[in-house]
């Protein structure tokens, strides 16, 4: 009985771990800044994770939009040794990070690129202490993933030469957002993007569908519904909201097939989805 007990604290922290190193849940997002020769840009990249999966094999992915950190491998997933990346079900997945490889060790492998833990280090991100493993995959260009044990992904580099880098801006993880403010830019960077309207799921629907977005800051909130000619048909929200992630439900039981749009207005911002109400 024991030793089943050390088992199965052993298997949960391993799948801890993972999911730390990578946090997956449906609502989680990443920004990040562009940097040229480590010069700011004007440039940032964002992408987040909108939906969960289960593929016919039966594991579980996570799929990620705008995922260019990533190339074309749109599906995650993590277990107690590994976080796996994935193009869609037609295809095998990659052992992405090898999650308990040690600093100089090749685990293999990904399509050309061969790739080894460099070193791991401890930062402060955050304002937060966290354990950072820093990855190198190399070939005709070498591309760079530092990865902490509590955001994810947190650089990401290619090649020495160009030094085209991306340093994590801000994030929304598990409900919390985590942010770094150190001068007037930087904020000013972050105000424009501080909301994020995500697309519906399912798209298309029938008669349901979920509207998800993203609060860096609380404000009013105004969600309306135009239809395809843009007349506004009905207003799906208006109140007041608190920072973070927030849904709503909407039910087009009462409307005719066709395509419309949902417009989210805030005191600083509208931003505005397509989505197809099929029947």
């Amino acid at each position: 009985m024991i030793s089943r007990i050390i088992v199965l604290i052993i298997i949960c922290y391993s799948t801890t771990l993972s999911q730390d190193y990578f946090p997956l849940k449906v609502g989680n997002s990443w920004r990040y800044q562009k940097y040229e020769n480590e010069q700011i840009t004007n440039d940032s990249l964002f992408f987040s994770i909108n939906i969960d999966t289960t593929f016919s094999d039966g594991k579980k992915y996570y799929k990620m939009e705008n995922s260019a950190l990533l190339g074309l491998f749109d599906y995650l997933r993590a277990d107690s040794n590994f976080i796996y990346m994935r193009a869609d079900e037609e295809h095998e997945e990659i052992n992405l990070f090898d999650l308990k490889s040690n600093v100089g060790e090749e685990p293999g492998n990904i399509d050309n690129f061969s790739n080894y833990l460099e070193s791991i280090d401890t930062l402060e991100i955050f304002g937060t202490s966290t354990t950072v493993r820093n990855y190198r995959f190399y070939s005709l260009t070498d591309i760079y993933y530092s990865i902490s044990d509590k955001y994810g992904i947190v650089l990401y580099q290619v090649s020495e030469v160009f030094r085209t880098s991306y340093k994590i801006l801000n994030c929304v993880i598990n409900d919390s957002i985590y942010t770094g403010i150190t001068d007037i830019n930087e904020y000013e960077n972050i105000i424009s993007n501080d909301i994020q309207l995500y697309q519906n799921y399912p798209n298309p629907f029938n008669p349901s569908t979920i509207i998800r977005y993203t609060l860096l800051f609380p404000g009013n909130v105004k969600i309306e519904l135009y239809d395809a000619i843009g007349r506004k048909v009905e207003t799906l929200f208006n109140s007041y909201r608190n920072s973070g992630i927030h849904q709503l439900e909407f039910n087009g039981e009462n409307y005719s097939s066709g395509v419309y749009y949902y417009r989210l207005i805030t005191d600083t911002k509208i931003l505005a989805n397509k989505m197809i109400l099929e029947k």
